[in-house]
């Protein structure tokens, strides 16, 4: 039910940020065009995975910082935010490697080294944007 829009979504990001780049990009779904290669944005590549390791993460953080259903449930939802960056920085990665080395390494092991990498960068991004909100309600009393 989540794959195909967490895919489209994904794969709309990325292109507007590869477009920023000199080739040509097409966006057609969730295949995404650089130039004359095609990178498709599959369900393993829609950030669902990415989004239940940070699911993990954030419901275990914000219980142990919150009381209340709709505390936890308003900080940990920056998780969400976390992940859309994070995998959308790893399509276009996978895309701009693909573009320079050929197709052919979107099957190799960089492939898994770069979707652990994004995980790395979700949870520094969930603990980064977690610290504004303890700022942000430290403020407020």
């Amino acid at each position: 039910v989540l794959s195909y829009p967490m895919r489209r979504l994904s794969a709309v990001l990325a292109s507007l940020l590869l477009a920023l780049g000199p080739a040509e990009v097409r966006l057609s779904g969730t295949e995404i065009f650089v130039g004359d290669l095609q990178v498709s944005v599959t369900s393993a590549c829609s950030g669902l995975t990415l989004l239940q390791h940070m699911a993990w993460i954030a419901w275990w953080t914000v219980l142990q910082r919150h009381r209340g259903l709709w505390r936890r449930a308003a900080h940990a939802a920056i998780a969400l935010l976390a992940v859309l960056i994070a995998n959308t920085l790893r399509v276009v990665a996978l895309a701009l490697w693909a573009s320079v080395s050929g197709p052919e390494v979107l099957a190799s092991a960089g492939h898994a080294y770069i979707s652990w990498a994004a995980v790395a960068v979700a949870a520094l991004l969930f603990f980064a944007m977690q610290s504004l909100y303890r700022q942000s309600t430290s403020q407020k009393g």
